[in-house]
């Protein structure tokens, strides 16, 4: 493992999109939702860096059915279209919610957390909430099992750590070389089978973490979050852009590799 040096001058702010000039569409996450908590009717969308999406509809509430769709996207940049083109689909039998994949959305605004469509030609203006900086993959894992340390993400921007036998929960993006992570709650998981009291956080504790990305492994920066959680590591997001509130003295970094598990579409 090769160790290097970063130096972090004042607060440093990394791009992603500002406003309506959007440049790219991916490792987004899209969604809606209506109905009441007990009856859901949802729709998401997931635009990966790869050019492939995912659409799912479907009905949560006494019941669940979900349709699932795959394929390929494209993006124009100069109109704010995307075409999509499906590969392959999971239609449930049973249609509470019919909401038929779309082949071409409209991008009629778009904000840090919002984006409002149109589907197909429709007039009707579809609003979704957005998240960025999601990821295909499911795991980061060391050794040969996902059982000791690892980091687990889901499509909808959720996220779980578990370092040293404390489990982490809450929201990620990964945004070029860093992993930003909102911690919500965390628990003990020394006895694997009695897990300890979770511990809600109302105020999310804010961390990021150094990372860089190959095919088959992910090099994470060691260290303790029990000694960030307190706000040493803190950032915000805002106008497009994840931005580092502290100033980071220089130091060597030391680099654990971890497996990834990536999404299966088969």
């Amino acid at each position: 493992m090769k160790n290097f040096f970063l130096l972090f001058l004042g607060i440093l702010c990394i791009h992603t999109i500002k406003g309506n000039g959007l440049q790219t569409i991916k490792n987004e996450y899209c969604s809606f939702s209506t109905g009441a908590p007990w009856a859901t009717f949802f729709t998401n969308y997931c635009f990966y860096e790869d050019g492939t999406f995912s659409f799912q509809n479907g009905y949560s509430g006494g019941a669940y059915y979900v349709d699932y769709v795959f394929g390929n996207y494209y993006y124009n940049d100069t109109d704010k279209i995307i075409i999509l083109e499906i590969i392959k689909s999971t239609i449930s039998p049973i249609q509470i919610y019919e909401h038929k994949t779309p082949s071409k959305i409209s991008i009629i605004e778009i904000t840090d957390n919002t984006v409002k469509i149109v589907e197909n030609d429709s007039n009707s203006i579809i609003n979704m909430n957005r998240k960025i900086g999601i990821t295909s993959d499911q795991y980061w894992f060391k050794g040969w099992h996902s059982s000791g340390d690892r980091f687990v993400f889901s499509s909808d921007g959720r996220g779980e750590i578990q370092l040293n036998n404390i489990e982490y929960f809450g929201e990620y993006s990964i945004i070029d070389n860093f992993l930003y992570f909102a911690i919500t709650s965390k628990r003990n998981r020394e006895n694997y089978y009695i897990p300890g009291e979770t511990e809600v956080f109302v105020i999310r504790k804010r961390i990021f973490l150094r990372i860089n990305i190959k095919e088959e492994i992910v090099m994470i920066e060691k260290t303790e979050i029990e000694k960030i959680i307190d706000g040493t590591r803190d950032w915000e997001y805002k106008d497009g852009k994840y931005c580092i509130k502290n100033e980071i003295p220089e130091k060597e970094i030391i680099w654990e590799e971890y497996n990834r598990r990536k999404r299966d579409n088969n």
